[in-house]
């Protein structure tokens, strides 16, 4: 099994291709899509679509997965030290 994973953003996208063979997971190919900041964001979504799209018709995934900030940012207050009274 192949399977690609997204980090969505529109400053920075980031990605990662694993196989899974039997119980072993390998890294394939990671990286990530940078926009600029001074490009208009319609043209920034276009960029990080044309560069994921090439990468999906390259390697041919048959497991795609998302990051989702929300979750992110709940594991992140969960993990912060308690404030002691």
């Amino acid at each position: 099994m192949l399977a690609i994973g997204i980090d969505p953003g529109t400053a920075i996208c980031g990605f990662g291709l694993v196989e899974m063979v039997g119980n072993k997971l390998t890294p394939i190919h990671y990286g990530a899509v940078f926009t600029d900041k001074d490009m208009l964001p319609e043209l920034r979504l276009k960029k990080i679509y044309d560069e994921l799209l090439s990468l999906i018709h390259i390697s041919e995934p048959t497991r795609l997965g998302m990051i989702s900030y929300a979750v992110f940012c709940l594991k992140k207050k969960n993990t912060s030290p308690s404030p002691r009274n």
